[in-house]
């Protein structure tokens, strides 16, 4: 079944991604997570209010999920120091962004699903005029963001995960893996790519 990929439109649908995140991050890789809701099995935390939730389904299950954060919208303070972001000239706050939050449902690894979820997240950020992404992640995941055009600046430490891969990706000159410019608009949220991994 091909998985659809939208934002988060209303509370259930965002109480359905928290409880998927709480899954994966908690149930199944074992990481320590400051805003973990153990008794009610969710994770929310303060990035939420202003970001833009993209989550892909198949039927009515989330298989999984990608965040961005417009930096003019505020709420990134602790990323603006930790990745780095004022050392694009002129570019902080209005041509920033951040994307966390990435991640697949264990059963759907292995395909394209992750670069579906970050090219629609980059789109909608070029939609919004961003010419630059942030990330961090960890060792294990370079090689798959580098794919996708990322370049690493640092290593910073995180106040969850230790030592991290600070990176940035160029949206004004991002084409996507298959050699396309852009996903196109019309087919944004669900284009498929050809060869992909699952983060």
């Amino acid at each position: 079944m091909q998985s659809s990929i939208r934002l988060a439109a209303n509370p259930r649908e965002r109480e359905q991604l928290y409880s998927f995140r709480y899954r994966i991050y908690v149930e199944e890789m074992n990481r320590p997570q400051r805003y973990a809701d153990h008794e009610r099995r969710r994770i929310e935390d303060p990035l939420d209010p202003a970001g833009y939730n993209l989550i892909a389904w198949e039927g009515e299950e989330v298989v999984g999920c990608v965040r961005l954060n417009l930096a003019w919208l505020g709420g990134v303070d602790y990323y603006r120091d930790l990745l780095r972001m004022d050392e694009l000239a002129g570019g902080f706050p209005l041509g920033v962004s951040l994307c966390t939050r990435l991640m697949v449902a264990p059963d759907r690894r292995g395909g394209s699903l992750a670069f579906r979820l970050s090219a629609a997240s980059y789109q909608l950020a070029k939609e919004s005029g961003v010419e630059w992404n942030f990330i961090d992640c960890n060792d294990h995941l370079v090689g798959f963001f580098e794919k996708l055009g990322y370049v690493r600046t640092h290593r910073p430490v995180h106040e969850e995960y230790g030592i991290v891969n600070a990176m940035r990706l160029d949206l004004a000159n991002w084409s996507s893996p298959d050699g396309k410019r852009d996903v196109p608009k019309s087919r944004r949220a669900t284009a498929e790519f050809a060869h992909g991994e699952a983060a």
